[in-house]
C-alpha cells in the first residue's frame, strides 16, 4: 500500500489534476471529501476535458469577461486549440492577474496569451512619485 496518496478534492480544477498526474506519474488520482474517497479519476477522464471545442472556450471566457469586467474596461477574447487570445485594457495590474486568474480556472485552457492586454492605471506602492 502506498502511504502518502496523491489525491483531488472534488473542485479541484482539471488543469490541477493534470499537472499532478504528470508531476507523480501516475494515471489515476482518488478523489476525496473529507478524508474518504469519493470516487476516482483517471487520465482519460482528463483528456476528454481536454477535447472541449475553442467555440465552448470562448463562450466561457465571454460569460467570465461579461461578469467581471467594470465601467472603462473592454477586453475581446478568441481561442485557438486551447490557447486564449486577450486584448483590449483593464484598470491595474491587480485587474488583469484577477481575470487572468478566472480564465485559467476554464478547463481546457492551455495556454494564454495576454501580450495585447493593457492596463490603464499603474498601481504604486509610493505614495509620491
Amino acid at each position: 500500500m502506498t502511504h502518502n496518496v496523491i489525491t483531488a478534492e472534488e473542485d479541484t480544477p482539471v488543469h490541477v489534476v493534470a499537472s499532478r498526474m504528470v508531476r507523480f506519474g501516475v494515471n489515476r488520482l482518488p478523489v476525496v471529501r473529507d478524508r474518504r474517497v469519493t470516487g476516482i479519476i483517471t487520465r482519460a477522464d482528463v483528456l476528454k476535458v481536454f477535447q472541449r471545442s475553442d467555440e465552448i472556450l470562448e463562450r466561457e471566457a465571454r460569460r467570465i469577461l461579461e461578469e467581471f469586467l467594470v465601467s472603462g474596461e473592454e477586453v475581446g477574447v478568441s481561442a485557438e486549440r486551447g490557447v486564449y487570445q486577450l486584448r483590449g485594457i483593464v484598470g491595474s495590474a491587480g485587474r488583469r492577474q484577477a481575470l487572468l486568474t478566472r480564465l485559467w480556472n476554464v478547463d481546457g485552457v492551455v495556454a494564454i496569451d495576454d501580450r495585447d492586454l493593457k492596463e490603464a492605471f499603474r498601481e504604486s506602492t509610493a505614495m509620491w512619485e
